[in-house]
């Protein structure tokens, strides 16, 4: 190359290969296309300050890495000091910007399809995977990892921070999603299946799968009506050929070391009627006139009644040898019980019909 300066002020160079040095001097050329027999790389000035590749054409590093600014880098890795733009926009110093709503992808080598691992849904949600796409993210890291705040040495995953956001009830954690089960399997919404190793020395208080602990309430101006640490809303309306539970400890004993309530009590008013139906544990009868009741529906193997039977005007027809399906069959010889004051009265259900357990006559 000549060591004085070369002007193009117009035109092309075409460039085959390209050796030796130039001392000083500058070439000034509108666009440069690398390979005059394909003419397929072409650069050029696209604005100020700026190179531009045609569109269609590519950049590859065949080896090393690539720096940008003052940022140092190895093979094979991207180093950003400034700010590295893919696609449109600006981006702060030391970040990297991936175009307007464009997504940062990844090849599978199986398959040959190209999998989204992070972009930008919309405003201000980041999207981890392809919506509608059944993929897949796996984590290497053992943790301890956090969301929203500090890492907690502690725990294996920590959710943290201040949340405020949309109307109606919130929620710090929620799962909707739709499980599809297979054949002759069940599914679980949540499985909670730990390994726990006891330490080499020492004594432990308590392993617990799942331990609730009192949320911490700030009062404000608004009123409370009521808190659980665990509340569960209702029991599933499925077609069983068993029962729709709202709660089910299949085995193991279990402990309420605090006061254990029915709740709110449920009122029934029998009207010309021998039956009534329980939707409840624990029922307040009354009668509109005397009223002889035979069976009580609602019931199944197992279930407990309480009846406050203080109505004078109500009969609990005793079924001594029963036959009736849901019929009572009150302690002792076939004597009925009539409603009294402060009269309460408890059965249990054997999957056929009622027994009488226990009777308190305040």
């Amino acid at each position: 190359m000549p060591a004085t300066p070369m002007v193009l002020t117009t035109g092309v160079v075409y460039v085959r290969s390209f050796t030796g040095t130039l001392s000083g001097g500058t070439i000034n050329v509108d666009t440069v296309v690398l390979d005059e027999a394909n003419d397929d790389i072409t650069l050029s000035r696209g604005a100020a300050n700026q190179l531009d590749l045609a569109t269609g054409d590519s950049f590859r590093v065949v080896s090393g890495g690539i720096g940008v600014g003052a940022a140092n880098t190895t093979a094979g890795t991207v180093a950003v000091d400034t700010a590295l733009v893919v696609g449109t926009g600006t981006a702060v110093a030391g970040a990297l910007r991936v175009g307007n709503n464009a997504h940062v992808t990844a090849r599978n080598a199986a398959d040959s399809q190209d999998r989204q691992l992070i972009g930008l849904s919309t405003a201000n949600e980041i999207a981890f995977g392809q919506d509608g796409n059944s993929n897949s993210f796996r984590f290497y890291g053992l943790g301890p990892s956090a969301f929203g705040g500090a890492v907690d040495g502690t725990s294996q995953l920590t959710l943290l921070g201040a949340f405020a956001n949309g109307g109606g009830d919130r929620q710090g954690f929620r799962r909707a999603s739709d499980i599809t089960g297979n054949v002759d399997s069940s599914i679980f919404g949540d499985l909670f299946e730990y390994t726990f190793i006891e330490a080499a020395s020492g004594a432990h208080p308590l392993f617990a799968s799942v331990n609730v602990r009192a949320a911490t309430v700030t009062a404000g101006i608004a009123t409370l009506a009521d808190t659980a640490s665990v509340y569960i809303a209702g029991a599933m309306t499925a077609t069983v050929t068993g029962r729709n539970y709202a709660g089910w400890a299949d085995a193991g004993d279990y402990r309420i070391d605090g006061v254990f309530s029915h709740g709110g009590r449920e009122s029934i008013t029998v009207d010309a009627a021998t039956t009534f139906a329980i939707t409840s544990t624990s029922v307040v009868l009354a009668c509109t006139g005397v009223e002889t009741i035979n069976t009580v529906t609602g019931g199944y193997a197992g279930a407990l009644l309480l009846i406050e039977h203080t109505d004078t005007e109500c009969t609990l027809a005793d079924d001594d040898d029963p036959t009736a399906s849901n019929a009572l069959d009150l302690i002792g010889a076939a004597t009925n019980d009539v409603g009294a004051v402060n009269k309460m009265i408890g059965f249990y259900h054997n999957g056929t019909y009622w027994m009488q357990v226990w009777e308190s006559d305040n």
